[in-house]
């Protein structure tokens, strides 16, 4: 999980997706409404803090909705069909997304993640779908068949809620990486009462009466917890690797121009470093504000994906916007086509990027 809690509003969405699993599980044990009235509550909360992930908050309704509208004994698979429960965890449901409404931007913002599915998510890394390559890749598609295998093998039966939160949310994972997360996040608890019911393990029992060693034991767990967190914000954070920014470039265009006023094209993982450093960007990862949808009139977006995909003429689009400097990535469609245009002069390359002048 390390690699997804960071400075983000998704730390706000862990917290809300783990208490809202808790909420509907502690309801099916104990049948009391209470626990269900909170939810909505989560809802208006997530819709403020962080309403991108407001349909993963939805979505998590499924499975246990699923579980509730047949009753079913089949083989290995079993499940709930109480009618009741349904029909609650419906209303519950439809008054989440009523809850949802009360937000700074009203309905609008409600289908935030329509838009953004409408363009090119898959163009940022962490809505790309997961790859063998690498150690990454490997590692979450083992922890896929670790789940699997655990199910196969199991003496007892398979809630259908278990399987569809296990599926769906691997699915999800495999569609894009930024659900893995999520899918870390919520399955080890299901997997874990699958085994636990498969080999009837038991708590592990402190030695003694008294439950001071209990005790002692949880106060170690929180701990380890607790440091675990501040040791993430803190460590982690304490510098950051500026191995592939374009930091010569950006030191150049500091000291020999008005760089704060110059027209500058960068690539779009750039832009953060380098309005760091005061300059204006043409782009930065922060998609939605260069769509239509969200800044009245504004093509940067659609423009950027066109030249650097070779759509248009990249000079049509250069010229639409006079750049004066380019700070590109190497190895790419838009730096081969620059690196042999008579009108750019490569002024200095990085390890990773160059940065040309318009004569």
């Amino acid at each position: 999980m390390f690699k997804f809690i960071v400075v983000r509003p998704h730390v706000f969405s862990f917290i809300i997706f783990v208490l809202e699993i808790f909420l509907i599980e502690s309801y099916i044990k104990s049948k009391r409404k209470l626990y269900l009235a909170f939810i909505p509550i989560l809802s208006i909360i997530l819709a403020n803090l962080h309403i991108g992930t407001l349909p993963m908050f939805l979505i998590l309704f499924i499975p246990y909705l699923a579980d509730n509208i047949i009753k079913l004994e089949k083989g290995k698979l079993y499940s709930e069909g109480n009618k009741s429960d349904f029909r609650l965890l419906f209303l519950v449901f439809l008054g989440s997304i009523a809850a949802a409404f009360i937000n700074p931007y009203g309905p609008q913002k409600m289908l935030y993640f329509t838009i953004l599915f409408d363009s090119n998510t898959q163009t940022v890394y962490e809505w790309q779908s997961p790859s063998f390559k690498g150690a990454q890749g490997l590692l979450i598609f083992a922890t896929f068949l670790i789940g699997i295998v655990i199910m196969i093998l199991s003496k007892s039966k398979i809630s259908l809620k278990h399987i569809l939160m296990y599926f769906g949310l691997m699915f999800m994972s495999l569609y894009s990486i930024r659900y893995y997360s999520y899918f870390m996040l919520l399955t080890g608890p299901l997997l874990g009462n699958i085994l636990n019911k498969s080999h009837n393990f038991k708590p592990i029992k402190f030695p003694g009466t008294d439950k001071t060693i209990s005790k002692a034991f949880n106060a170690i767990m929180a701990a380890t917890m607790l440091f675990s967190i501040l040791f993430k914000f803190t460590y982690h954070f304490e510098a950051a690797n500026l191995d592939k920014f374009p930091v010569s470039a950006i030191r150049y265009l500091k000291e020999n121009t008005d760089y704060q006023n110059i027209s500058l094209f960068n690539d779009y993982a750039y832009g953060g470093y380098i309005m760091f450093n005061d300059l204006k960007v043409f782009i930065d990862s922060r998609q939605d504000i260069y769509l239509k949808a969200y800044n009245s009139n504004c093509t940067v977006y659609s423009d950027y994906l066109d030249a650097i995909r070779g759509k248009v003429h990249y000079k049509n689009i250069f010229e639409k916007y006079d750049f004066e400097y380019l700070i590109i990535s190497k190895n790419n469609l838009l730096e081969t086509y620059i690196s042999s245009d008579a009108n750019y002069i490569k002024i200095l390359s990085d390890k990773d990027c160059i940065l040309y002048k318009k004569k």
